[in-house]
């Protein structure tokens, strides 16, 4: 039986991940559109479904702990040797492509990343041509003219 609850743990993972790499297209769409609103629909569904894969997660290591009680947090790897030969290879099978999807996620994240870092760039650029240039407050002559040197008069007027 907690085999049966591995595998589904395992499937349901992958589908959230799915799910996930989905919105991440969804949110790299909406950032080259600077569609903000659709932005933060986006960010509120992918939280949402982050807090649904910590859930999923821990029935995961639930179901693995029955299967390897000795093992404190066991992975799958720990789990595959006390499976029938039949089990193990649908669970590498899912392992596998949780791991693609996880890869892709991660890929298509770091894309999103450098698309926001572009668009910040801009905005400063952007900034800075409509900021007028900070003038010295300091006292002194203007800029490009040069102080009059005076040489002091001394004490004694030599001329006396």
């Amino acid at each position: 039986m907690s085999e049966q609850a591995l595998q589904t743990q395992l499937e349901k993972m992958l589908q959230l991940h799915e799910e996930l790499l989905a919105l991440s297209q969804q949110k790299t769409e909406a950032v080259k559109k600077g569609d903000m609103e659709n932005l933060q629909q986006i960010l509120k569904q992918e939280q949402k479904l982050i807090l649904e894969l910590d859930r999923a997660e821990k029935e995961r290591q639930a179901a693995s702990q029955t299967i390897v009680p000795l093992v404190e947090n066991p992975a799958l790897e720990d789990c595959l040797p006390y499976l029938s030969h039949e089990q193990q290879d649908r669970l590498s099978n899912l392992k596998e492509r949780l791991k693609a999807v996880i890869a892709q996620i991660e890929i298509q994240n770091n894309l999103n990343y450098e698309l926001i870092q572009q668009s910040l760039q801009f905005i400063h650029v952007s900034l800075n041509l409509f900021r007028p240039k900070e003038e010295s407050i300091n006292y002194g002559p203007p800029k490009g003219h040069k102080p009059k040197v005076t040489v002091p008069a001394g004490m004694f007027q030599t001329k006396a």
